[in-house]
């Protein structure tokens, strides 16, 4: 939920702020394939929808996003580091 939050956040938002369709879906998929022996790919998948109709979190991150910058690309650095610096 962390990871498609900061999506919305740092990618979503800032270049979609000014358009009318909201409602992107974000697929997140973290696959380890030495985790289970005898598996052939496990995998954890989780798709978050962007929808600030749908979700309450997801509406503070849409309504917060006149004062949302996009990073820089190319990003110079670590992102996390970015995150720190550029926090609302």
């Amino acid at each position: 939920m962390h990871v498609g939050q900061r999506i919305t956040r740092c990618f979503l938002v800032p270049h979609y702020k000014s358009s009318a369709k909201k409602n992107y879906l974000i697929t997140i998929s973290l696959e380890k394939p030495t985790a289970v022996t005898f598996a052939d790919a496990p995998m954890v998948e989780m798709t978050l929808d962007s929808d600030p109709d749908k979700d309450s979190k997801m509406e503070a991150l849409w309504e917060c996003a006149a004062k949302i910058q996009p990073p820089p690309f190319p990003l110079q650095g670590r992102l996390d580091q970015w995150l720190a610096s550029n926090k609302d």
